[in-house]
């Protein structure tokens, strides 16, 4: 099966809202559909979460507990429409281990437990943190899209599921158990209310807890060990029977690997990832994977090089999808994210400040005539 393209553009539910509030056309949500299309992709990954306290009234779906903004409920029942509309499937993320768009730490605080910090490990184990985030995880599956009466359980839009953006077991046990028993309990969930047609993926990063089955030398002389002291274990999360795509993110970057060897290190995670997810029968999901825009790579056609070179690993090694981070929209100040690319009108694809586009556009091409191919 081919290796889908996959676009993450985690801004659009709030883009819908503001819109909606404004009484406006949907303009940026049609543009960025449009302009993924145009790259090549199938699937767009999207957060289905936002619980961010500091957008009441705004961009924020769920204002407490017991408490939502249909408003902004309607807002991503427009992202999804719009998605079917223009012929692509989403991923959408039912929540974060960071504080954007209300993370771990909000869960935590609703749950009345004291001092909560980011990626706040009782997310994972408190009992009453743990209820008040299935009951969002039931509300998001069973809601009744009021644009075509479709429950999002059964939407022919929604691919999939992402149970958490990048969970870490910081404090946690050593080997990782925690966090594989949260990934049962969410997933168990999951599974109960999603239609035969949607997957589930965990949202890690590929981290685990020791460099068993890994390239120990190169992770050691890289240096990037510590990704693999994680307390959080992509292989014992692989097995859980509700995870169908293990999912890793590839920032080599961030991992703190010398510049020459920024190219090898995410092509060795996806190898290496890949090769845990077959060994459970599964196909592995590329679900962030980028190149700083002002970071040491300095040539674009280096950074254009780096990331072509990693859909094609992801796609040799029969990934279910990539996702290159970030699409962004014309209207996005060029220092808003640093791993964002665009695909600018009125500008050759090729352009340089439509960043790594042109490579991504390039690889999906390649992709397509192959699957025609005879």
């Amino acid at each position: 099966m081919a290796t889908e393209l996959l676009l993450n553009c985690f801004y659009l539910q709030e883009e819908a809202a503001r819109a909606l509030r404004r009484g406006e056309p949907l303009r940026v949500v049609d543009e960025v559909l449009g302009k993924a299309r145009r790259l090549g992709a199938s699937l767009v990954r999207l957060h289905a979460n936002h619980a961010d306290p500091g957008k009441r009234g705004d961009s924020a779906m769920r204002l407490g507990p017991d408490s939502n903004d249909e408003l902004a409920w309607r807002a991503l029942d427009h992202v999804v429409a719009r998605a079917h509309a223009h012929g692509l499937r989403l991923l959408l993320v039912l929540g974060n281990q960071w504080d954007e768009v209300g993370g771990a730490r909000t869960y935590v605080e609703w749950s009345g437990l004291p001092a909560p910090r980011s990626a706040d490990a009782r997310f994972f184990t408190h009992a009453a943190t743990l209820a008040l985030f299935a009951s969002h995880v039931v509300q998001t599956l069973d809601r009744v899209s009021s644009l075509d009466g479709l429950r999002y359980g059964d939407h022919p839009a929604i691919a999939g599921w992402e149970l958490l953006n990048e969970p870490r077991g910081q404090g946690l046990d050593r080997a990782g158990h925690s966090v594989r028993e949260w990934i049962d309990q969410i997933g168990r969930r999951v599974r109960a209310r999603a239609g035969a047609h949607q997957w589930i993926t965990s949202g890690e990063e590929g981290l685990d807890v020791s460099l068993d089955g890994r390239d120990a030398w190169f992770w050691r002389t890289a240096p990037a060990s510590w990704l693999f002291r994680a307390r959080t274990s992509f292989t014992l999360n692989a097995r859980s029977p509700f995870v169908d795509h293990p999912s890793v993110h590839v920032y080599p970057e961030t991992w703190g690997v010398r510049a020459s060897q920024v190219e090898e290190a995410g092509v060795r995670m996806i190898r290496e990832s890949a090769a845990v997810a077959r060994r459970e029968g599964k196909r592995l999901l590329v679900g962030e994977l980028g190149v700083r825009n002002h970071g040491a790579i300095r040539e674009l056609a280096h950074r254009r090089a780096i990331v072509r070179r990693w859909l094609e690993v992801a796609d040799d090694e029969d990934a279910v999808a990539v996702g290159p981070w970030m699409l962004a929209d014309d209207g996005r100040p060029m220092h808003w994210d640093d791993y964002q690319f665009r695909v600018h009108d009125g500008l050759p694809l090729d352009h340089d400040d439509n960043g790594v586009a042109p490579a991504i556009a390039a690889w999906a091409l390649t992709r397509r005539r192959a699957s025609d191919a005879p």
